[in-house]
């Protein structure tokens, strides 16, 4: 029965070891109790500012998403686990200015070929961050 607690345990070191990188790649600063010495506000999911380059890949530059620019709405490749709360903190700290909403999508990975090999490309995450009227993001400067 050695050898099959030996399985065992490899298993079990594997879905550990998984369970800390995911934990470790996007940090959040936990929510606040309303214990002692709290002031009882909620708290949402604020980045850390080591963070917020994992969470933002990059701006989308497109003729879509430029139209969008035009009516306050910017979009963003975004990490493919990032949430909602974490996508608006991570734009408040970047640029100093807090979005009224925030969509966000799974764009599928296309199907290529190359000669006689098929495959797919990986999916990614995109998100729509509106800001309020009057306010804008220098996001495609220079593009």
């Amino acid at each position: 029965m050695g050898l099959l607690d030996r399985f065992k345990k490899n298993a079990e070191n594997k879905a550990g070891k998984k369970s800390l990188v995911r934990a470790a790649s996007l940090s959040v600063k936990p929510k606040e109790s309303a214990g002692a010495g709290s002031t009882g506000t909620k708290s949402t999911g604020h980045v850390v500012a080591s963070d917020i380059m994992h969470i933002l890949r990059s701006p989308v530059a497109s003729e879509k998403s430029a139209h969008l620019a035009d009516l306050n709405q910017y979009v963003f490749a975004v990490h493919i686990s990032a949430t909602k709360p974490q996508i608006k903190s991570a734009v408040r700290a970047k640029y100093g200015q807090t979005p009224t909403s925030v969509q966000v999508m799974r764009v599928r990975g296309k199907q290529v070929t190359y000669g006689r090999v098929r495959g797919v490309r990986q999916g990614w995450k995109k998100a729509m961050v509106t800001m309020p009227k009057g306010k804008s993001l220098s996001v495609h400067e220079g593009v």
